[in-house]
């Protein structure tokens, strides 16, 4: 017979106390997961709080009434004498050393964007600044005027096919190279110190998206673009706007002693994301979107069949299967946009409405400002 203390289970006698020692292990591993558990997801809400109000709150109702703004948009009554052109005066091409993107796939995204003119600002490549590279007239319905971005700010358009500045030359040289050749000059990043002095500065930023993202921060960011950048990707864009107002009074003292036109910075790239690509050794490279390489995973017969099964097939000619891009380039032209008032759509009606300050800046991400 058994005694009260033994069971018999498969012919094998379990002690009472071997069975108590499981039941507190069960426990107490239980109660450990439950507070993990719960320390999770305390964590989640913490990190996550504003984004999931954001996802399924605010975002909603931001596009409602964005929607309602567009429907409510009536085209002007009146006549007047110059047409209105809209378009970005800062953006990078695959000429620059932080950017891949060609220019058919920018003609792509300003077509999308629904845009009359992209201003160029390449970087300088070794030291030079060639004016007779990259795209100029018209392609598709798009106006393209090369222009590249130097040392101090500068940023110089209209300048003949012929042309190949020193980038590095003096400062106060370089601006009077520019203006003996009949270019316009430009300061990008007007959140830093420039030489606001020089008599050849024709106009500033009043806005730059790459300064708006530096003052928002990535990390206040992050939640947000991952739980809405698929479903909401304008509005959680949107969230790096700040107020300038230290940028705007610049401006301001700036006018009272000439006329320096403002436009907006979208200093697009399209050189924040990841993308992966199979090699023929079978190994998933990931690199950025700028094309610096990021991290290599070696498949083994373990994680070779679940990679292959969660990734698409590779594309044909390059091996990419995935990219996740943060600053989408159509996007980024659409942000906010300069619009110039000229009396044709070319480069030097453009470059005139510039130079004669008939411009306003607009956030056309919410609504068409055409018109206004």
């Amino acid at each position: 017979m058994n005694t009260p203390s033994e069971k018999v289970h498969s012919g094998t006698r379990v002690p009472a106390r071997w069975r108590r020692a499981a039941r507190w292990v069960l426990r107490w591993s239980a109660r450990a997961a439950a507070a993990a558990f719960l320390l999770l997801f305390v964590l989640f809400l913490i990190f996550f709080h504003e984004a999931l109000y954001n996802r399924f709150w605010r975002f909603p109702r931001e596009e409602a009434a964005w929607r309602a703004i567009r429907a409510a948009h009536e085209p002007p009554s009146f006549q007047y004498a110059w047409n209105t052109y809209r378009g970005v005066c800062h953006a990078h091409s695959h000429r620059s050393h932080d950017s891949l993107i060609t220019y058919p796939e920018i003609l792509e995204a300003a077509q999308e964007a629904d845009l009359d003119f992209i201003f160029m600002t390449d970087h300088c490549v070794e030291g030079r600044a060639d004016y007779g590279k990259g795209w100029r007239g018209v392609h598709g319905d798009v106006l393209f005027a090369p222009g590249y971005e130097m040392a101090h700010g500068f940023m110089a358009w209209g300048l003949p096919p012929d042309t190949v500045l020193d980038c590095r030359e003096p400062p106060r040289a370089l601006a009077e190279t520019i203006a003996s050749e009949g270019g316009l000059l430009f300061f990008a990043h007007t959140e830093r110190d420039r030489m606001w002095e020089l008599p050849q500065l024709g106009g500033m930023e009043i806005y730059n998206i790459h300064a708006l993202f530096t003052q928002a921060g990535p990390w206040p960011l992050a939640p947000d673009i991952l739980l809405s950048l698929g479903r909401y990707p304008d509005h959680v864009m949107r969230r790096i706007y700040r107020p300038q107002p230290g940028i705007h009074a610049r401006w301001d003292a700036l006018n009272e002693e000439r006329r320096i036109t403002g436009v907006a910075g979208n200093d697009a790239h399209q050189n924040v994301g990841l993308m992966g690509f199979w090699t023929p050794e079978d190994a998933l490279v990931v690199r950025t979107t700028a094309g610096r390489p990021f991290t290599e995973i070696r498949l083994n017969a373990l994680i070779r069949p679940v990679a292959r099964w969660l990734l698409p097939e590779p594309r044909p000619g390059d091996g990419k299967v995935f990219r996740f891009d943060v600053d989408d380039y159509a996007r980024t032209l659409r942000f906010f946009n300069t619009h110039i008032l000229a009396s044709e759509h070319s480069e030097e009606a453009l470059l005139e409405g510039l130079r004669e300050g008939r411009v306003y800046v607009a956030f056309d991400m919410i609504a068409d400002a055409r018109g206004f």
